[in-house]
């Protein structure tokens, strides 16, 4: 599978997403990203336990 349809496959996916804790983890990933911060000093305690 190529990554365009890999990145599609994610839109559906997340245009279905109804789990408010995996969008502010998505969220944290895509701005650590874009800030160039690690992204593990972001992540709730229970997010880092998982």
């Amino acid at each position: 599978m190529g990554y365009e349809a890999i990145k599609l496959e994610l839109i559906e996916w997340l245009t279905k997403l109804d789990d408010n804790e995996t969008i502010d983890y998505l969220k944290i990933v895509k701005d650590s990203k874009s800030n160039d911060n690690d992204r593990w000093d972001d992540l709730s305690d229970l997010q880092k336990k998982g």
